[in-house]
């Protein structure tokens, strides 16, 4: 049975009930992002504790030093609203995300360790530098606190 109103060359549309207008599945003008990832990236940069500069340039160095699966290259930077760079540039975001959360996670256990582990990590790492001033210093410190908490102990 032919359409009332005749043939259309619409594009093609969601299927319709009688009570809602047709919804188109893909509009050509559908609007990418705007331009503020740079910020993004920035921030989760800084909750990586990695100096930058110029994003361009240090972004990918990063990427490849935590062996990032994503590979971004400098134009999806500099032009990151189109159709071909957005996915990546959101995957590294997310990507990025998720170490800093990881991230965020050890620091905060690692206050939750004993302070005699603290200082044997760093008395071998001074150890390891070959740091014999640092080791002194950290053996010092340690030696101090130990007994400070003897003190408060013997008092109670």
């Amino acid at each position: 049975m032919p359409s009332p109103t005749g043939p259309t060359n619409s594009p093609p549309s969601a299927p319709s009930t009688p009570f809602s207008p047709p919804i188109p599945l893909l509009s050509p003008q559908t609007p990418l992002p705007p331009p503020r990832h740079f910020e993004t990236l920035k921030f989760l940069i800084s909750q990586l504790d990695f100096p930058t500069t110029k994003l361009e340039d240090d972004l990918p160095i990063l990427l490849k030093h935590l062996n990032c699966p994503i590979k971004l290259n400098k134009s999806a930077l500099k032009a990151p609203g189109t159709p071909h760079a957005w996915p990546s540039l959101l995957g590294v975001m997310h990507w990025l995300v998720q170490i800093a959360l990881y991230n965020d996670h050890l620091v905060s256990n690692l206050e939750c360790f004993d302070n005699t582990f603290v200082y044997a990590l760093d008395s071998y790492l001074h150890y390891i530098r070959g740091d014999d001033d640092g080791m002194e210093a950290v053996d010092r410190e340690f030696m101090g606190k130990l007994e400070r908490e003897r003190d408060v102990v013997a008092k109670v």
